[in-house]
């Protein structure tokens, strides 16, 4: 099974993933991207009222299979 790694940017500081994770295919390596920035904007929520969040995934050739962006702005 194909490896894919998710690098994070949160509010522009990058965290390289070097473990990855063993998924089927690119299609579903995207999914959970989405699915991990939207966790994300959860959990982060309550820190700040604007979070801009990056994932992009690459597969094991390094190359970029898919980007999820995220901008979360809370108005009060």
């Amino acid at each position: 099974m194909p490896r894919f790694f998710f690098d994070t940017t949160l509010n522009n500081v990058t965290e390289p993933d070097r473990e990855g994770v063993e998924l089927h295919d690119a299609k579903t390596a995207r999914q959970e991207a989405v699915r991990a920035t939207a966790e994300m904007a959860k959990d982060l929520a309550h820190r700040s009222p604007e979070q801009d969040i990056t994932i992009q995934v690459r597969d094991e050739a390094g190359e970029r299979v898919g980007t999820v962006r995220l901008t979360l702005r809370i108005d009060a």
